[in-house]
């Protein structure tokens, strides 16, 4: 039997009491969709991605060296609009 210490316990159930972000990088083809939720930024490293939110009329596009923020709990729709790569931040 193995012991699960609290701490790792809460990395896995996502409970983070020092509340860090969290980083992913992530790369799409271009005309490639992303679902994601609970995204508080967006960094686009490569390429041209779109977004749009859940509820809202805006598209926003960043290009290589861009970043958008937004509220912790919105869902996204990424699309590539190129080879692109990108960084999501929780």
């Amino acid at each position: 039997m193995q012991t699960i210490l609290p701490s790792t316990l809460g990395q896995f159930l996502g409970l983070n009491r020092c509340h860090r972000s969290i980083r992913a990088r992530n790369t799409l083809l271009s005309r490639n969709l992303l679902n994601v939720t609970a995204v508080s930024r967006v960094h686009c490293v490569r390429g041209s991605i779109w977004i749009t939110g859940a509820n809202s009329t805006e598209d926003i596009v960043l290009t290589a060296g861009t970043t958008r923020n937004f509220p912790a709990a919105t869902r996204l729709v990424i699309e590539a609009l190129d080879d692109s790569d990108f960084e999501l931040t929780r």
